[in-house]
């Protein structure tokens, strides 16, 4: 999938292609959050190409090392990666206005499975909250992640936009406000839901109602919210520039350490 900062209807559009396919030819398949790396650079704001990575093999891991040769290669695999592929690429390569409506539609249906997961997070864990505080603070929670889901969501939606002709952008436009609406609504629903099991859990344990929902102070986040990362280059940030007894030091800050050249986990 693309990383959040660069949600695109790419996610829904692959996650169909793949259910439509791979239960035709009884193959086990399943979705992955963004993972950095190589293969998903282009996805970066900063370069703004929508990436999502089909990947695939036969249970072996043999992928960068000696024994990647190729009699190890897993027929079966090579053929599902290159037909869902091809069948993605070839659909976008040939999408218009019409097909960048259908993928909003596509997205919006995506948008509010996530929406509905964020809340339902929440739901499962209110219920074994025993203090005011701390159930207040939930709800906060629960509030912010819905609100950043439907904000996430609603940049998918828009940019099925790229697919558009400039001239037509516009009333492009104009017709997926329709569809955020819906996601912006959802959001709220599914917020409703939340706070009124905050307030169940509330009367169960003797408080008032309303739970007025209350944000954990934090004194680092102030600071934390000015910080602006800056790049010599897109990608993953490397270490290459830290000194090698700084990057020591970090690692085993936080529980790695060096062995002969090595990193121990």
């Amino acid at each position: 999938m693309n990383p959040h900062v660069a949600k695109s209807y790419t996610d829904a559009f692959i996650l169909r292609v793949a259910q439509e396919y791979f239960p035709k030819v009884n193959r086990p398949w399943h979705e992955h959050d963004f993972m950095t790396g190589t293969d998903t650079y282009l996805s970066e704001p900063t370069v703004n190409v929508p990436t999502v990575w089909g990947y695939s093999g036969s249970g072996v891991e043999t992928h960068h090392n000696s024994e990647d040769t190729p009699d190890r290669v897993d027929p079966r695999s090579l053929r599902d990666i290159a037909t869902v592929n091809a069948a993605y690429l070839y659909y976008l390569a040939d999408a218009g206005e019409p097909e960048a409506m259908w993928l909003a539609e596509l997205s919006q249906t995506r948008g509010y499975e996530q929406i509905l997961h964020s809340a339902a997070l929440f739901l499962d864990r209110i219920p074994m909250m025993d203090d005011g505080n701390g159930l207040a603070r939930l709800l906060q929670d629960a509030i912010d992640h819905v609100a950043y889901s439907v904000d996430r969501e609603t940049q998918a939606i828009l940019s099925v936009l790229r697919l558009v002709p400039e001239s037509r952008s516009k009333q492009a436009a104009e017709s997926l406000a329709g569809l955020i609406d819906g996601v912006r609504r959802f959001g709220e629903e599914q917020t409703g839901r939340v706070h009124h099991a905050a307030d169940r859990r509330a009367l169960e344990l003797g408080l008032s109602v309303p739970v007025q929902p209350s944000a954990a102070q934090d004194p680092q986040v102030n600071e934390a919210s000015r910080i602006i990362v800056r790049r010599r280059r897109f990608g993953t940030l490397p270490l290459d520039d830290i000194p090698l007894t700084n990057v020591k030091a970090i690692l085993q800050e936080h529980g790695t350490e060096f062995h002969n050249g090595s990193l121990l986990v």
